[in-house]
């Protein structure tokens, strides 16, 4: 019995002797490897890995690196996400090779015309233009509905719109185009476009303002087949910030129509609104309605009102979510056909 505890006991010691050692291998090991790192510069690449080393040339397009390993790498700088110099560099630094610079400027061609998708480039180019345009003060937005229904019936419709916008200090030019289509059991019920303009002459520091307004429409299913207007007058600033703006209109000018039985010029007259509210940093409204008045007939005139809220899907994005209604009335029309036409329509706008 006491030898078999004598034997245990040195079994014992030898394991707690091993065990030390162990412990004092492993030590060792990692004091080598934090050593070994401490000296090292680090890349790291835009995947996420790491590589230690010493850089020992750069350029604007790649860079050099000795790694224990892997010997001397040359990595592009578009891989690269961030560098970090963790010891001074000594020696004379050797430049990347012709190749290497040839490959990373040939893969950045690559990827500014491929970019996300085939679409990137055209965008950018539109982003290039629309900034010029900017300084000169214009904007511009087009928007896209598009709604597709099955079952009990089958209806497709489709609305594309598109503003152009340019305000000075002392003149102001808005331009706006809408076309609708809407097609039910394969059968067109609605095929409609619309141009308008409206041209400003501002007075800085007046409320009153000078105005042209013009507009021409070609619907299918109207009274009419194409219609133009155009009218002149006054305006007046009745709310005017950084939040709202409400402005008058008051004038005259005359109507023509084809395709209907009132085909004869009239003279109408012009009252209304134009009416912009910011609520918020991503939301808007935009609303006017206006009312014609034929002169020589009080019993004819019509009525037009539109109005658009707009809410931006991101702060940095040009994309906003678009929810529109256009309205519009008409006193006297052929036998058969409705006085009211109203259009309701949601769909994305992109502002450039």
């Amino acid at each position: 019995m006491l030898c078999s505890s004598v034997t245990r006991s040195r079994i014992s010691a030898r394991f707690i002797r091993q065990g030390a050692a162990y412990k004092i291998w492993i030590a060792v090991i990692i004091c080598f490897l934090a050593v070994s790192q401490a000296g090292a510069d680090e890349v790291v690449l835009v995947g996420g890995d790491v590589i230690h080393g010493k850089i020992i040339g750069q350029s604007d397009l790649a860079v050099v690196l000795e790694h224990n390993d892997l010997g001397r790498i040359e990595i592009s700088r578009d891989r690269i996400k961030s560098m970090t110099f963790d010891s001074p560099e000594t020696g004379e630094a050797t430049e990347p090779s012709k190749e290497a610079e040839i490959k990373a400027q040939q893969q950045t061609e690559t990827e500014k015309t491929q970019g996300s998708g085939w679409l990137e480039p055209k965008f950018k180019k539109l982003d290039s233009w629309s900034s010029k345009m900017k300084k000169k003060g214009w904007s511009f937005s087009a928007d896209l509905s598009l709604d597709n229904s099955t079952g009990n019936t089958d209806e497709q419709s489709l609305r594309i719109g598109v503003d152009a916008k340019r305000v000075l200090e002392d003149r102001r030019f808005t331009m706006d185009f809408s076309y609708f289509n809407k097609v039910s059991e394969s059968t067109t019920t609605d095929n409609k476009a619309s141009l308008g303009v409206v041209r400003d002459w501002l007075k800085p520091e007046s409320p009153w303002f000078f105005f042209l307004m013009g507009r021409f429409d070609y619907d299918e299913f109207e009274s009419w087949e194409e219609r133009a207007a155009g009218h002149v007058g006054p305006g007046y600033h009745l709310i005017a910030n950084d939040k709202v703006t409400l402005d008058l209109r008051v004038g005259a000018g005359a109507r023509k129509e084809w395709g209907s039985d009132n085909d004869d010029v009239r003279a109408e007259g012009l009252g209304g609104i134009n009416f912009n509210w910011k609520i918020t940093e991503r939301q808007s409204l935009n609303a006017s309605s206006f009312i014609y008045p034929v002169l020589s007939d009080t019993d004819d005139y019509r009525t037009r009102t539109s109005m658009d809220w707009r809410f931006m899907l991101h702060k940095e994005s040009k994309m906003s979510f678009l929810v529109g209604l256009l309205h519009e009335y008409q006193a006297i029309v052929d036998p058969g056909k409705d006085r009211n036409d109203l259009r309701i329509y949601t769909g994305i706008r992109y502002e450039f």
